[in-house]
């Protein structure tokens, strides 16, 4: 998201040596640590209030984030003539969107026996879902008014030349429509004068 303009570009900087975003990484564990830290003065439980309400939510956003992108595979593919058999773009996202509906529906249905919290705070916990979807569509709208420029990079393919001339982590990004680039052998490059 840094890369994209929406957090400071700090966050997005990469460690030179081991390539991981350490920046985004250490804002995360404080991030981490002052909730649990403000948990533990207000004397939460461990389980029933910390676990309880950072997970569930989580949880359940993640199977629904796993429904949509599965949706999304057929609805991308249809967009441009591919060499990729039905069964890997249509049947089996479809069957997935399915099951992962289905795992979800028995996951708030029952959510009950996971959380094991009052029918209030259980319907809390999967309101929250929806809540958070829908406060990322008004801040995109925001964001898409008021910055359109950033608007237009969300999720762009990268460009390649943001890992700083580091071959060995850049990726070969092809668009819909684009024939792959070779891949340079590392091995026959090393052994050419």
């Amino acid at each position: 998201m840094a890369r994209e303009g929406v957090l400071p570009a700090a966050v997005g900087r990469v460690h030179p040596r081991h390539r991981s975003p350490y920046l985004a990484g250490a804002a995360q564990s404080l991030l981490a640590i002052l909730v649990v830290l403000g948990f533990a003065l207000a004397g939460a439980d461990p389980y029933q209030q910390l676990l309880l309400w950072m997970n569930t939510p989580g949880m359940l956003g993640l199977l629904v984030l796993q429904a949509i992108t599965a949706v999304a595979v057929p609805c991308y593919f249809r967009g441009f003539a591919h060499r990729e058999g039905a069964l890997r773009t249509v049947i089996t996202p479809i069957a997935a969107a399915v099951l992962m509906a289905g795992a979800l529906w028995l996951v708030i249905a029952k959510i009950d026996l996971m959380t094991g919290a009052p029918p209030a705070t259980n319907t809390a916990l999967v309101l929250t879902v929806p809540a958070a979807f829908a406060l990322g569509l008004l801040v995109a709208r925001r964001v898409r008014r008021g910055r359109p420029e950033i608007y237009a990079g969300f999720a762009a393919e990268p460009d390649g030349d943001e890992d700083e001339g580091d071959e060995r982590t850049a990726t070969a990004v092809r668009r819909p429509g684009e024939e792959a680039a070779p891949a340079p052998d590392e091995q026959t490059a090393a052994r050419t004068p």
